[in-house]
């Protein structure tokens, strides 16, 4: 009988998938987390460790969960300090708290009131912390639970009780020390070698989405590049999201390595100048995917169109074919440099190298070879810089000499620039690389110990003497064109601060004061973190007021614990906005009752007998903990479970409370679910929190950012070289950056609008996340503006800055006041007006001008035609790039309008027609540019938009549409 060939080999890739399992880090951590928790369990159920630090030893089991010893060093002492400090805050508070109610009910004063306000307080400053940053969470939610116990357990007490506060310190005390030892003593994970790994991690999928535009824009044969072209745009959006996600992943890995002692050759405080160099390198291959998207959708939509977009398919295929052993050539030595940085970062920073991966041991001299790379890449690069300018040139002179914008070149000159600054950053971070290297020759290999470092730990005027000793430049542009633009939309008035400077003197004290308080009061007023501080405030007091009432004593004695934990359930629940307080609160009630169930049944097996006790709360743990590693989504329920598990069934064993497990889980519960419910009852009623407008705030931030960005573009053109050093880039890099931040936040609210409950229709989760893809494209399209500025700058250019002012103010004005509009209605829900100026009208007429006064400049007659095509090579691609950027702003309104609506004439005559004959019979008798203007995406213009499906290629292949039809036109 024949064996089926799938059966024979079933046993051995098993085992192989047993072994890598076991070899794997989520395997390490696991067994660390299981150690720790099984030996601080084994503590709880000792009698003579019980009768020697208490009984409240469950209390270290609850802290051990906290800290969670399956992390990285640098991660845990950050969580051991910040846990620490939450319980000893929570403790001294609570000390303090005792102390004064016994004297107060010593002298007969009502001492109730005072540990009421201690804990409202206490619920204040949580709740400010934890708003503040989310690494304050779980040392802020430990303080106002160890205060809510304690403060409410002995309220009308006479004297102190003097062994409390020892049984809980010494149990979270051990813990700590037990989860630094399992950490440490066990598979120890050092952040240099994380580090080193996700940077290698990094320097590949850079090196993926390389080969992978290349191949795309070549139309070369690859394994990895699908053949039909729907889906390589698809795949190309792949490979950029995957290289941003590696790029943020190091980010954290880094911003957690500072705080570690590690014990390696070479410091983390080393990597930070490639990192300097990773982040705009990962800007410039974004860009450069981009520009293989939108040349792969131009190409697609040319196939189908006749007449003359066809003969300018075929002069950018004939472009490419020039192009194309220079860019292998350069591609060959872009993967061969970043090879080589792999290479070394693995055997400077100690990496492994794993099975499957193409790392191998460097060369014995590796400065020479790193060198050799330097080098290499350089010459590739110089030829490419050569090939590429000359078919530019031959791709400018095919046709008449023109200003009017080509989507040939503009796309080219994209591609180019960006591939060009990519090689250039691959070399530099090959330069620090071999820096590298030579440091880890002189020190000879050897390991040393470092200590923590980070640059927010510097004093700040450390940090003001950095910023003074940095050159300036005579140049004011920078500042001039913020403050026009701030006092232009009115956005961050400061003037009102150099007027109250200037006149100080002048002023009463009375009346300083007077204003010093008010800008207090504002400031305190629009704060986010002190609304969310009195938020909590209210709840926890509206709670657990009741326990302070004398009239309510009786009631409270037997049903103090629900307060307790409803208030406790409350602390924990609530979230900064009402999807999020949903989400948890949905997690956590499902964690705590499942939790407690098995508690409850694990303490009532055999009567509490311990073996049995440690065997089954050591195997839940053990799924716990692996849920908790390898499912992110479940981390809060397995958290939550362990946690609960903990405080039914150890209590019990010890008995450190007279309640039964019973008792204590039905109370847990109904407590959880009480102040879970208050929680979201609260956000509906006191100072409500919607994800949804903190996302429609934070695409307001964004286009607010993207004005000054166009601001800083049209203030440029009025100087010469200073608006593109360094200090004269630093407004538009502040602004590039905040906005980027604007849309992170962006992305990750819009997955909390999903799970937010709405009374009306659902959100429109759809429509905005294709608004903020739109947006991303637009300051990508604006850095490609400044790259070319930097790299193109003609003499030609620089002479003709001034051309034309008035028509490119005007392109900026009807710029700035669209984003302007449709931040407004976002922001107001008011619809749109009817009539807006066109963007693309004054573009068309801007070009127009610029026409006109080229033709009519009289230069030398020799040589005429050939010095003019070469003068407007930078202009098309730029103003190509320009127009890339009206598509997408049309798409917004279009967005906008789709969600808002807009305002119509009552009045017949001046309503716009919505068939499509009407507007067909008036487009064959308008001219050019009024029928340009009037193609908008109103129903029946002949463009049809579909707002139904989400994603990034739908909006692409729209712009792209409508550009095609433009240009046929």
């Amino acid at each position: 009988m024949q064996q089926n060939p799938s059966t024979i080999h079933r046993p051995f890739s098993s085992l192989n998938q047993l072994y890598e399992f076991i070899s794997s880090r989520k395997a390490k951590r696991l067994l660390k987390c299981v150690v720790a928790y099984l030996c601080i369990l084994i503590l709880a159920v000792v009698p003579s460790t019980i009768h020697r630090l208490g009984r409240y030893l469950y209390i270290g089991h609850v802290v051990i969960i906290y800290l969670h010893p399956g992390r990285t060093i640098g991660t845990m002492l950050d969580q051991v300090a910040f846990t620490g400090f939450g319980i000893l805050s929570g403790l001294g508070i609570s000390y303090v708290g005792c102390i004064l109610n016994a004297l107060a009910n010593k002298r007969g004063i009502r001492g109730e009131w005072i540990v009421f306000n201690l804990v409202i307080l206490v619920s204040f400053v949580h709740g400010y912390l934890r708003s503040r940053s989310l690494k304050y969470a779980s040392g802020a939610i430990l303080m106002n639970t160890l205060c809510i116990l304690a403060l409410t357990t002995n309220i009308y007490g006479k004297t102190f009780p003097k062994g409390q506060f020892q049984q809980i310190v010494y149990p979270s005390l051990l813990a700590i020390a037990v989860a630094l030892f399992c950490n440490i003593a066990i598979f120890p994970e050092q952040s240099t070698s994380k580090l080193g790994n996700v940077l290698i991690k990094n320097f590949q999928r850079a090196q993926e989405s390389l080969s992978a535009s290349t191949d795309v824009l070549l139309h070369r044969g690859s394994s990895e590049v699908p053949s039909d072209p729907e889906e390589v745009l698809g795949f190309l959006l792949e490979r950029k999201t995957q290289l941003q996600q590696a790029f943020v992943s190091f980010q954290n890995v880094y911003h957690d390595s500072i705080y570690e002692f590690s014990y390696s050759c070479l410091s983390v405080r080393d990597m930070k100048y490639i990192k300097s160099e990773l982040r705009p390198l990962v800007a410039r291959i974004s860009s450069l995917v981009g520009a293989c998207k939108a040349a792969q959708i131009m190409l697609s939509c040319v196939k189908k169109s006749d007449g003359r977009p066809e003969s300018r398919g075929t002069s950018f295929q004939s472009t490419l074919k020039r192009l194309e052993n220079p860019l292998l050539t350069l591609k060959t030595s872009m993967n061969d440099s970043l090879d080589a940085i792999s290479n070394a970062i693995g055997l400077l920073y100690n990496v492994k190298i794993q099975e499957g991966s193409t790392r191998v041991i460097p060369p014995q001299n590796l400065i020479k070879s790193l060198s050799g790379q330097a080098i290499s890449l350089g010459n590739s690069i110089y030829d490419f810089d050569q090939t590429s300018q000359g078919a530019l040139k031959a791709l400018a002179m095919n046709t008449v000499s023109d200003i009017w914008t080509r989507e040939e070149i503009s796309l080219l000159s994209s591609f180019i620039v960006n591939i060009r600054e990519a090689s250039i950053h691959i070399i530099h971070c090959v330069k620090q690389t071999e820096d590298l290297a030579f440091r880890y020759m002189e020190r000879k290999g050897r390991a040393s110990i470092w200590l923590p470092h980070s640059e927010r730990l510097v004093p700040p005027h450390i940090h003001k003497s950095k910023d003074q000793s940095r050159p300036t430049s005579s140049s004011t542009m920078g500042q001039r064109s913020l403050y026009d633009h701030q006092n232009s939309l009115g956005v961050e008035d400061w003037s009102w601060d150099v007027q109250k400077a200037l006149t100080k003197e002048s002023w009463g004290r009375l009346y300083r004061m007077s204003i010093w308080i008010d800008d207090i009061w504002r400031k305190l007023s629009e704060s986010n973190n002190v609304k969310f501080g009195l938020k909590i405030m209210i709840g926890v007091s509206l709670l657990i007021w009741p326990v302070f009432v004398p009239q309510w004593n009786s009631w409270c004695e037997t049903n103090k614990e629900i307060v307790q934990w409803a208030s406790i359930g409350l602390i924990v629940v609530i979230d900064t906005s009402m999807g999020q307080t949903t989400t948890s609160y949905a997690y956590r009630a499902c964690g705590t009752f499942l939790g407690g169930l098995y508690g409850w049944a694990v303490s009532s097996i055999h009567h509490g007998n311990p073996y049995v006790l440690t065997t089954l709360i050591g195997i839940a743990c053990h799924r716990t903990d692996s849920v908790e590693l390898n499912v992110p989504k479940f981390q809060i329920p397995a958290l939550i479970f362990n946690i609960t598990m903990a405080l039914v069934a150890l209590p019990s064993y010890s008995q450190s409370t007279s309640t039964s497990a019973r008792d204590f889980f039905i109370r847990r519960s109904v407590g959880i679910a009480t102040g879970g419910l208050f929680s979201i009852l609260l956000h509906f009623f006191l100072f409500p929190v919607r994800a949804r407008d903190k996302l429609i705030a934070e695409i307001g931030h964004c286009l607010s950012n993207i004005c000054k960005m166009e601001d800083f573009l049209i203030s440029s053109l009025m100087e010469r070289d200073g608006s593109f050093t360094p200090v004269g880039l630093r407004p538009y890099n502040s602004a590039n950056k905040k906005a980027i931040m604007s849309l992170t936040k962006a992305s990750a609210l819009l997955i909390a609008t999903r799970t937010e409950p709405r009374v009306k229709a659902p959100f429109p989760s759809k429509e905005f996340e294709q608004i903020v893809y739109t947006l991303r494209k637009i300051i990508e399209n604006f850095d490609n503006i400044i790259q070319f500025r930097l790299s193109y700058r003609l003499p030609s250019n620089d002479a003709s800055r001034i051309l034309l002012m008035a028509e490119r103010k005007e392109v900026a004005g009807c710029v700035i006041l669209s984003l302007y509009v449709s931040r407004e209605a976002l922001l107001t829900k008011i619809p749109l007006p009817q009539w807006l100026p066109s963007v693309r009208t004054s573009h068309q007429r801007l070009l127009e001008g610029v026409r006109q006064r080229t033709r009519s400049e009289t230069d030398s007659p020799m040589d005429d035609e050939e010095m003019s095509k070469l003068r407007n090579i930078c202009w098309n691609a730029t103003t190509g790039i320009f127009e890339e950027i009206i598509e997408y702003i049309e798409e917004l309104l279009g967005l906008v309008r789709s969600l808002v609506g807009d305002h119509e004439l009552c009045a017949p005559p001046l309503t716009r027609p919505i068939t499509p004959q009407s507007i067909h019979s008036r487009s064959r008798t308008m001219p050019t540019l009024a029928r340009i203007q009037t193609l908008d995406d109103r129903p029946g213009s002949g463009i049809t938009r579909s707002y139904s499906h989400s994603g990034s290629i739908e909006v692409m292949h729209r712009v792209q549409s409508r550009k095609l039809s433009m240009i046929k036109q």
